[in-house]
């Protein structure tokens, strides 16, 4: 399980150094000094009037009861992301998704989106979220999130996209190439659809902890804790 906190400048040191190490997937064609993302947090992340709400992401703490007593497991300041260019007068903002190297893989890219789009539809009151990502990034992670919140199935090529998802041509050069973009939106509806989607996979897995509790092997359901999804492949979008 993670959550949103306030974002703070030591967060914002650490993801610099993490975006450093996926250019690919930024739109910021250059590196950033100390400096340059200290003037970003005080300038953009504080400022209340900006058209921008970014969040950290943090593990929940938890302990797991031991034969020893128990074991304990620290929040963690595992990534960063929200809502930015945010148009209150149309009702849209676009997505935006770090997760930290080392913390990858573990279903925390999914759970992130789901937590900014219920801050986009619950609390500001927008009406659809749209993001891009390129093609030589891990466009594949926002596919699947988007096929779980519009139902189209399995990813087979452009012509099985649906109306809210498109490709756009030669948006990114890098490493001599130039690549396309996947352009996607999400509606309350499809945020919606992927929650109930998301309450079938923990139903389905709190029914596979109860069929090992049941067999004596308890231990291995502690690696579902922090989620059972393994979508994301890498950084998402800037």
């Amino acid at each position: 399980m993670i959550e949103l906190r306030p974002l703070t400048a030591e967060n914002m040191e650490t993801v610099r150094v993490w975006r450093h190490q996926v250019p690919e997937t930024l739109r910021t064609p250059y590196m950033l000094t100390k400096g340059m993302q200290q003037d970003y947090y005080r300038d953009v992340i504080c400022n209340r009037e900006s058209h921008t709400r970014y969040f950290a992401l943090w593990t929940i703490a938890y302990k797991v009861p031991t034969k020893r007593g128990a074991d304990h497991y620290p929040a963690e300041f595992i990534g960063y992301g929200g809502l930015e260019n945010i148009s209150w007068e149309n009702g849209n903002a676009e997505i935006s998704l770090l997760i930290g190297p080392e913390y990858r893989g573990n279903g925390y890219g999914r759970e992130a989106v789901k937590l900014f789009l219920g801050e986009a539809f619950n609390k500001m009151r927008l009406h659809s979220v749209y993001g891009e990502c390129y093609m030589c990034g891990p466009w594949l992670f926002w596919n699947r999130l988007l096929d779980a919140a519009y139902g189209n199935g399995t990813f087979e090529g452009v012509d099985s996209i649906c109306d809210n998802e498109a490709f756009l041509p030669c948006r990114k050069y890098w490493n001599g190439n130039h690549y396309d973009s996947y352009y996607f939106t999400f509606t309350r509806q499809s945020y919606e659809n992927l929650m109930r989607d998301t309450s079938e996979r923990n139903e389905q897995a709190d029914t596979g902890k109860e069929h090992e509790a049941v067999h004596g092997q308890t231990d291995d359901s502690v690696r579902d804790r922090c989620g059972t999804s393994d979508y994301i492949h890498g950084c998402g979008i800037e």
